[in-house]
Formats: structure tokens, sequence, C-alpha cells
């Protein structure tokens, strides 16, 4: 009899186990989805002044 409860427990677990999986669906959509971000400026670029000096394109020295 011991068994016979375990076999009907464990067929009644399946089929419970059939039926909620049977009642899982995919499904798909399609959306706009808006973004934006805004970049911090982080970077800087400095300078020195370079000389070069007189020319003169007739001695061209």
């Amino acid at each position: 009899m011991k068994t016979a409860i375990n076999t009907v427990s464990k067929i009644l677990a399946v089929a419970a186990l059939v039926a909620v999986a049977g009642m899982a669906q995919a499904g798909t959509a399609t959306a706009t989805l808006n973004v934006s971000a805004t970049v911090a400026s982080t970077c800087s670029i400095s300078t020195t002044p370079v000389a070069f000096g007189a020319y003169d394109p007739v001695l061209r020295q």
C-alpha cells in the first residue's frame, strides 16, 4: 500500500509540473526607448608660447 501511495504521489507531482509548465509562455514586445547622456568636460589643454625669432625672407637666415 505504501508503494501505491508513493507512485500516486509521484504521478500527481509530475502532472502538476506539466500543468504549470504548460502555463508558462514566452512573448516579445517592441517599443521605443529614449536614451540620453551627459559627458563631463574633464580634459584641459594648455600651451606655452613658441618664439621663432626674426625672419627675413630676402636673407633666408
